[in-house]
């Protein structure tokens, strides 16, 4: 008994460009259909010929092809409706205004003003900083002096907890310098302490170093996350 779905089948006349064509044959029935017949919604394969292409929609129940980043620069794809349609998307580098601007990938940079002469064996504050709700990345900078040789203690901590700390030997009559980093996650504002202490209490933390290299003691503040 015939296959009466081949037999319904609508004969192909001729052979489109980039058609696969399929003969379908049963013992009564023999027929040549498109493949794209039995499998609509199938991208033609003379589409997608390179290694990167990425298909899209054209909005017109057809699809075209987004070659791949040739180039050497890193990109990422791009794509802007206009609130109710959307667009061809593309390749682009990141810029400033990509960036949500809760999230400032500029350091803030808060500075030692002044000496501060005869820090204690007690740890005490050289800087703070207010930072608002996220995570983020604080890297310190301090800077001291003792005509006799001595320890530098330091840390970051928000009040509560110390994030990071380190110790650096401060040779007699001379200048050490050390850094720390933390990161911090806060739900509100909360402040941020650099404090250092003395081992025999008569340290002298620098806002600069020697006579002219100013912010010797800082901190460096920069949002990653809201």
């Amino acid at each position: 008994m015939p296959d009466t779905k081949i037999s319904a089948l609508t004969e192909l006349t001729g052979t489109p460009p980039d058609a696969d064509v399929v003969p379908i044959v049963d013992s009564a029935t023999t027929k040549k259909i498109q493949i794209v017949n039995l499998l609509s919604g199938m991208v033609p394969k003379s589409v997608v010929t390179l290694l990167g292409d990425l298909i899209y929609g054209t909005g017109s129940a057809t699809v075209d092809k987004l070659p791949g980043n040739i180039t050497a620069t890193r990109k990422f794809l791009r794509q802007l409706g206009n609130g109710s349609i959307s667009a061809a998307p593309g390749w682009d580098t990141i810029v400033a205004g990509d960036i949500a601007a809760a999230i400032d990938l500029t350091p803030s940079v808060v500075s030692l003003g002044a000496d501060i002469t005869g820090v204690p064996a007690s740890f005490t504050d050289v800087l703070t900083v207010a930072l608002d709700a996220g995570t983020w990345e604080v890297i310190a900078q301090i800077t001291a002096s003792n005509t006799s040789a001595d320890n530098m203690d330091a840390k970051l901590d928000d009040g509560t907890t110390t994030r990071a700390s380190g110790t650096q030997l401060v040779p007699a009559g001379g200048y050490c310098s050390m850094s720390i980093t933390a990161q911090f996650t806060f739900a509100s504002t909360t402040t941020v302490h650099l404090r250092a202490k003395s081992t025999i209490g008569s340290m002298v933390v620098r806002w600069k170093s020697y006579a002219t290299e100013l912010g010797a003691t800082r901190l460096h503040v920069k949002k990653v996350k809201s």
